[in-house]
């Protein structure tokens, strides 16, 4: 067998392992645009927005606070509590820290 011969039975082989299926296709071309490109899209139009509406000191202090918040609740409570099991907390704190964790924009 030559070299070229064993290059296309690995290349067939290769062929047949791939998936060519029009669904998956389609919900990756919508996967794209959802996570990637709209992303990107409404990055852009927020700094145009911002020409129009600038950030004032309410806006600039909500951000802190929640993703101080969120931070607190993945790091410490999803990481720290819920998966390591690193220390024990009151009731109270574990639903705080689950709740913090939860904010919009946690899950990025």
């Amino acid at each position: 067998m030559s070299a070229i011969e064993a290059s296309d039975q690995k290349l067939n082989r290769r062929d047949r392992s791939t998936i060519s299926s029009p669904y998956l296709h389609a919900a990756q071309r919508r996967h794209f645009l959802l996570f990637d490109v709209l992303p990107a899209a409404l990055t852009l139009a927020a700094i145009a927005l911002l020409f129009v509406h600038p950030l004032g000191k309410t806006d600039v202090v909500l951000f802190l606070v929640m993703w101080l918040g969120t931070g607190l609740g993945l790091t410490v409570g999803y990481h720290r509590l819920f998966s390591h099991r690193a220390f024990a907390a009151a009731p109270a704190v574990s639903v705080a820290l689950l709740i913090l964790g939860q904010w919009p924009g946690a899950d990025r």
